[in-house]
C-alpha cells in the first residue's frame, strides 16, 4: 500500500490541501549565506495517522490518474528478433525469460533481455512445449510438453542439459496449468489434477479449461460447460457443487494480489470480477471480444492495476481495474502469449518478442 509522502512524481501543497505532479513544484531559492540546517527526518503518514482521510482518497486517485495518462500515451517498445515459432514463455529472475520454441532438438531457451545472451537446453524428449510454469521468479521452471495421447510434466533450471522428468497423464487434451506451493496445478481433459510426490485428480463431467489456485489445498477451475468449481484437496477425489455458472466456456481465470478477487474470461466476451469471499461477481469490463479463441492472451499490470487483454480481433485492450474504464485499444496481430515482467509488458509473437515498458 501506498501511502502519503510515498507517492512517486507527486508532492503535497500545504495551502490547496492537495498534490499536484511534482514537474509543477517551484524552486525554493535560499539567498542566504548561512549554513543550510540539516533536513527534518521525514515522518511516514498511514491512514491511520491522517486526520481528514479525504486527503489520503484524493493522493490514490491522482496517483491513479497518472498512471492513466501514462498508459494512454505512446509506450516504449524494444524488439528481439531471430526466434523460431514461439509456443510458450516464463518470467524468470535478474532480467531473464525461459522461452519455447519449435525448434527441433533445442525448443527451450534461456534469453537475457539485457544482453540478449542465450541458453539452450538440447533434449529429444517427445512431444511439443505446450506450457512453462514459473516458480517464484527463480530460474526454475516447470515444462509441460503434450505428446500423442500424453501429457508430459518435466523441470529444469538451465544447469544442465536435459529436462528432468515428473509425471506423465495418459492424455494429450491439455489446457492450462498452475504452480503453488511446491505442487503443479494442470488442467487436462475432464480432469483437475494436483502433482506434488504424486498425483491427485478430480473428475467433472465438462472439460476443465482454466485454474488458478488460491491456497494450497483450493484451486479454482472453470469447465467448458461455463461452471466455476472450488476444490478442497482435502476431500479427496470427490467433485463438489459449483460455486458459480456461466453461459458460456470459462477460459481464463488470473487472481489478484488482493487475495480474494478473480478475473474470469469467458467465451461469450465477459471479462468480469468475482470476489470468492463473497461469491458474487462485483464488476464487469466492457470492450473484449472473444468467442472462438480458447488461450486468449492475458495478464495484468503495475501491480495488478489493470488488465490487458488480446481479443479474438487482434485488438489488444487495457481495463482499469480500479474504475472498469477502458484505457487504451490498439492493434496487436500474431500475439501468442503476454505477461507481466516488472511492471511493464511482455508480448510473444510469431518470432520475435516485444518488451514494453511505460
Amino acid at each position: 500500500m501506498t501511502y502519503i509522502g510515498q507517492l512517486p512524481g507527486l508532492y503535497w501543497d500545504e495551502e490547496k490541501l492537495k498534490y499536484f505532479p511534482i514537474t509543477k513544484k517551484k524552486p525554493i531559492i535560499d539567498n542566504t549565506t548561512s549554513k543550510p540546517a540539516e533536513p527534518a527526518r521525514q515522518i511516514q503518514l498511514t491512514p491511520n495517522l491522517i486526520k481528514n482521510p479525504h486527503r489520503f482518497n484524493d493522493a490514490i486517485n491522482l496517483y491513479h490518474q497518472t498512471l492513466d495518462r501514462r498508459l494512454r500515451k505512446q509506450p516504449n517498445v524494444k524488439i528481439y528478433s531471430h526466434f523460431y515459432p514461439i509456443s510458450a514463455a516464463a518470467s524468470l529472475a535478474e532480467r531473464t525469460i525461459a522461452v519455447a520454441t519449435s525448434q527441433l532438438n533445442s525448443q527451450l531457451q534461456k534469453f537475457n533481455l539485457d544482453t540478449e545472451e542465450r541458453k539452450y537446453i538440447l533434449e529429444s524428449s517427445p512431444g511439443s512445449v505446450e506450457s512453462l510454469i514459473a516458480i517464484d521468479n527463480d530460474d526454475n521452471i516447470g515444462v509441460v510438453k503434450v505428446a500423442y495421447k500424453s501429457t508430459n510434466l518435466y523441470k529444469t533450471d538451465f544447469d544442465g542439459q536435459s529436462l528432468v522428468h515428473l509425471h506423465t497423464i495418459n492424455n494429450s487434451n491439455y489446457f492450462d496449468s498452475d504452480f503453488f506451493d511446491r505442487s503443479y496445478l494442470l488442467a487436462i481433459d475432464k480432469t483437475l489434477n494436483r502433482i506434488n510426490q504424486r498425483r491427485e485428480f478430480v473428475k467433472y463431467k465438462s472439460d476443465v479449461v482454466s485454474l488458478s489456485a488460491l491456497t494450497d489445498n483450493e484451486t479454482l477451475c472453470g469447465l467448458r460447460n461455463g461452471n466455476l468449481h472450488l476444490h478442497d484437496w482435502r476431500m479427496g477425489n470427490r467433485a463438489q457443487p459449483s460455486v458459480c455458472s456461466f453461459d458460456r466456456t470459462v477460459n481464463r481465470l488470473k487472481r489478484l494480489k488482493n487475495g480474494n478477487t478473480f478475473v474470469i474470461s469467458t467465451m461469450n466476451d465477459d471479462l468480469l470480477l468475482y470476489d470468492i469471499r463473497m461469491n458474487r461477481l462485483t464488476s464487469s469490463l466492457k470492450g473484449n471480444i472473444n468467442k472462438t479463441v480458447l488461450k486468449q492472451p492475458f495478464s495484468t499490470i503495475l501491480n495488478d492495476s489493470y488488465l490487458v487483454v488480446v481479443g479474438e480481433d487482434t485488438i489488444m485492450r487495457t481495463w482499469s481495474l480500479r474504475t472498469s474504464e477502458l484505457i487504451n485499444s490498439q492493434a496487436m496481430s500474431n500475439v501468442n502469449y503476454i505477461n507481466n515482467y516488472e511492471d511493464n509488458l511482455l508480448i510473444c509473437k510469431s518470432n520475435q518478442i516485444e518488451f514494453i515498458s511505460f
